[in-house]
Formats: structure tokens, C-alpha cells, sequence
């Protein structure tokens, strides 16, 4: 098979679907127009940049390592890139290809916005058990019923990775306790939350004790862990912030 000659070659990269970017001694010396046109950019932006003169600038990745990244074109629109190192020729020292993945990103973020389950406990992660409390909170204001919450907060010498299993057995062995009805949440990396419907403070006070002396004791035996244990209830005029700041979780978390 015949190689095409290379203006032949370069007219076929500056028509392909990706962008393409050609460094020599770590100055641009060539990129296509679909890379122009994924960085809202002009031929003389490119010529001759170099890392230390995109520092600072929307094109400081084009010089970086990151195998994806966002790039802000110039009316303030973000557009996450791909980055495809070729396999570069002897007389070049830098050849790399970028595919626009922003639709990727875009849905992948949808699918997070919607996800309501904490992948590493199976509880409800933190979007989840908060929209549940609100929706327990708009039940008892209606109709007055007692709604009592507790917040774990688990307190291991270990580190978080290292301490994850004794983490996960404890939430799980909480879930396994608590009626169909509560449900339990995880707040953050060492908090959980529970919305106990139909109780009130002291049936709450009560249910945890139980739950310490029973189900989280046998637990912690030999292990280097602990757990603080907060229980609070509903009172007029309280809102999910209150509530929350009551359990001694930061209000800064609890608007997020």
C-alpha cells in the first residue's frame, strides 16, 4: 500500500474528528482545526506555546498529565477532553490526540445526582437520607406523630481504609436491627444517620442503648474502634438544619 505524501497526511489529521497536537521540544509546532475548535481557539493562540507560557492560561492542560480534563472556552462554556497519547515518531517529541467526552461526564453526573445508595455500605449515601428526613419532617408536621433521630459517629485509631470493614459490619448490623420503617443513611466517611419514625426521645434513647450494649459491643471486642452515639427529636419549629446541629453534625455539611 502506498503512503500518502505528507501534505496529503497533514490535510487528512486537520480533517479528523478528534483534535491533534504536535510539540517539538515542548512548543506547539502543529494542532488541528477540530482542536481549535474544541478549545474556542484561534491558529496564532497555539503557535509556539509552551508549558510555561499556558501556565495560568485555559490551555495550561494541553501541557499536563491528567488523561482527562476541563477546558472554559473564551463566552465561559466548559468542555472535558480526553487525552490519547500517540505513539510518537523519532523526529517528533510530542503527538498527542483529544476526543471531546463531555456528554460522557454530563451523564455520568446525572447517574451520580441520581444514585441514592452508598456503594461501599449499600445504605442510603447522604443525598439519600437527607431527602428521606425531609420527607419524615413533612409527615410530622402534618399530623404531629413523634420523629426522633441519632447520629453514629464511628471513631477508629486506624486509618479510614484500613478500618472500612469494622465500618461497614456496623452499619449493616444496624440496618439488620432497625424496623422496616427507619431508615438509616450514611453522612459522611465516619457518620451515620437514623430517622426513627413513630418514636419519640426517650424510645429513641432507649432503642440505641439497647442496640450499644447488644449489637455494637459484641462488635468493637479486640478491635481498636468506638462509637458516640447522639439521639435527638422533632420539636416545633424545628427544620432538617436544626435537627442536625442538635446531633453535633457541622452545619456547613448539613446544607450540602
Amino acid at each position: 500500500m502506498d503512503v500518502p505524501a505528507f501534505p496529503t497526511q497533514q490535510v487528512l489529521l486537520d480533517q479528523a474528528p478528534c483534535g491533534v497536537l504536535v510539540c517539538v521540544q515542548g512548543r506547539v509546532v502543529w494542532a488541528n482545526r477540530t482542536l481549535f475548535e474544541l478549545l474556542d481557539a484561534e491558529a496564532d493562540d497555539l503557535a509556539g506555546l509552551t508549558a510555561a507560557a499556558a501556565a495560568g492560561t485555559r490551555f495550561a492542560a494541553l501541557f499536563g498529565c491528567e488523561g482527562r480534563f476541563a477546558v472554559t472556552d473564551q463566552g465561559g462554556m466548559t468542555r472535558w477532553l480526553k487525552r490519547i497519547p500517540a505513539a510518537t515518531p523519532v523526529t517528533l517529541d510530542h503527538w498527542e490526540y483529544f476526543v471531546d467526552i463531555t456528554r460522557e461526564v454530563e451523564l455520568a453526573q446525572e447517574v451520580a445526582a441520581l444514585e441514592v445508595r452508598d456503594s461501599e455500605t449499600g445504605v442510603l449515601n447522604r443525598r439519600g437520607i437527607l431527602s428521606a428526613l425531609d420527607k419524615q419532617l413533612a409527615r410530622t408536621r402534618r399530623y404531629g406523630n413523634p420523629l426522633a433521630i441519632a447520629c453514629l459517629e464511628f471513631r477508629a485509631d486506624d486509618t479510614p481504609e484500613a478500618s472500612m470493614p469494622a465500618f461497614v459490619a456496623l452499619v449493616q448490623e444496624l440496618r439488620a436491627q432497625l424496623r422496616w420503617v427507619d431508615e438509616v443513611g450514611r453522612l459522611d466517611r465516619s457518620r451515620v444517620l437514623l430517622i426513627l419514625p413513630e418514636t419519640d426521645e426517650a424510645s429513641a434513647a432507649r432503642l440505641l442503648q439497647t442496640l450499644q450494649h447488644d449489637r455494637i459491643e459484641p462488635l468493637q471486642r479486640g478491635r481498636a474502634w468506638a462509637v458516640a452515639i447522639a439521639v435527638t427529636a422533632w420539636r416545633k419549629g424545628d427544620d432538617q438544619r436544626r435537627l442536625l446541629e442538635r446531633l453535633g453534625w457541622p452545619p456547613d455539611s448539613a446544607s450540602e
